[in-house]
């Protein structure tokens, strides 16, 4: 990495679009200082956070948690773009928006999730990379502290505040909707909720409690997190409860709510017989859709399809070497990169790959994986970035990324895989 750039006066010019008054980091000094690299349509920065903020919390009287958002994109430069994103993830840091790369380059950044660390001084002392970072993150800054306070450096002031977020609507950021002949079934993501309403929008019930959490029950007396995909079966309706990393099923008649996937713990478990599909950590399943009583999953942390029989509850990767390459071919062969949504037509399974910028097709019947449309990855072409390859324009069909747990716009697509 080439030498770090004067932290204050780079960080002092970069537009914060959530803190409350003037930011610099020259009022920081006497606390540890993490500048955080994301980007909001990444997987790996998305799973990332809540870890993050959560030991920021933990060291409060010590450490300043900051966010620089770098974009993929034209319209990620955007301050509203960024402010809006950064209330649709809860996020309780400042959050700067980078948006010519000039903190990026000017720090050596190589991929997203990237942490620039500064001591008590104001000196770069590390930078880390990767969605694995939280555990070395947290014992470097303790140990920065531990050293300031033996030479009377530490400050305990409060940490910077940020402002109110998003004003009060009926819906926040909802992500989908799924229909019948007489309901409508909505997501309302940011309220960890599932809302079933009238075709003309008056809401009958609502499934979860509003409040992030994992646990079974009815009606409100059950937990989602940040639920994304439905899918309708019947009495059945799925959700992709992916803040939660499983897909959970809502028995219409009695409005009761169960896991049926997933363990409600992040992991890169395979499907094994001996395991039941509620005891496989899973990561950030997206998508979900049902047809002849198998449930098909967008296991975008994974960069699978996976396939369960609900009937026999056995599961199986169904697409995807879990590699976050997109490449055609057999299906355990061909690779995928964050499969978002997904639809069924002719004998196919059509996916929309967000991270390949493109919509895949996967034959039922012998599971060949071809491109029907899109461009490929993104590439970099500074200042801007656009992704390169088919005629297609196709950006970024939904916001997120992983197992490879870090993702450069700088090397291949693999560069970073654990």
């Amino acid at each position: 990495m080439s030498a770090m750039p004067e932290p204050s006066s780079l960080a002092d010019a970069l537009d914060w679009v959530n803190a409350r008054g003037r930011l610099t980091l020259e009022s920081l000094r006497g606390r540890v200082v993490i500048l955080l690299f994301w980007s909001y349509d990444n997987i790996h920065c998305i799973n990332l956070l809540p870890r993050l903020q959560k030991m920021a919390g933990r060291l409060h009287d010590g450490v300043v948690l900051l966010g620089v958002h770098t974009p993929k994109y034209a319209a990620q430069r955007q301050a509203l773009t960024v402010s809006k994103a950064a209330h649709r993830l809860h996020l309780r840091m400042p959050v700067a928006n980078d948006a010519d790369w000039r903190a990026w380059r000017a720090f050596g950044i190589e991929s997203w999730p990237s942490a620039v660390v500064i001591d008590c001084e104001g000196r770069v002392v590390r930078v880390l990379q990767g969605e694995s970072m939280s555990d070395e993150l947290e014992t470097l800054a303790v140990n920065l502290l531990e050293d300031a306070a033996a030479r009377d450096l530490r400050r305990f002031d409060a940490a910077p505040g940020v402002d109110g977020g998003e004003p009060q609507m009926s819906l926040r950021f909802p992500a989908a909707v799924a229909v019948s002949e007489q309901r409508v079934y909505v997501s309302d993501s940011s309220r960890n909720r599932v809302l079933e309403c009238t075709h003309d929008g008056r809401v009958l019930r609502q499934f979860g409690s509003g409040t992030p959490g994992y646990w079974d029950g009815r009606l409100n007396d059950a937990g989602f997190c940040d639920p994304q995909g439905l899918a309708l079966s019947g009495e059945s309706l799925y959700v992709a409860d992916t803040g939660n990393h499983a897909v959970r099923r809502v028995r219409l008649a009695s409005g009761q709510i169960e896991t049926v996937l997933g363990s409600g713990r992040e992991g890169f478990d395979s499907p094994r017989a001996a395991i039941l599909p509620t005891a496989l950590a899973v990561s950030a399943p997206l998508a979900v859709l049902v047809r002849d009583n198998l449930l098909y999953v967008s296991m975008a942390g994974q960069h699978q399809i996976w396939r369960m029989d609900l009937a026999a509850g056995r599961v199986e990767v169904l697409a995807g070497n879990g590699h976050n390459g997109p490449h055609d071919g057999p299906a355990l062969e061909a690779g995928l990169v964050q499969p978002a949504a997904l639809a069924y037509h002719a004998g196919q399974l059509l996916i929309a790959d967000a991270g390949a910028n493109a919509v895949r097709a996967m034959r039922i019947a012998d599971g060949h994986v071809s491109t029907l449309a899109g461009l490929g990855p993104w590439q970099p072409d500074w200042p801007m970035a656009r992704p390169v390859r088919r005629a297609l324009r196709i950006r970024w069909v939904w916001r997120w990324m992983a197992p490879a747990r870090c993702m450069s716009p700088t090397r291949s697509m693999g560069a970073c895989a654990a």
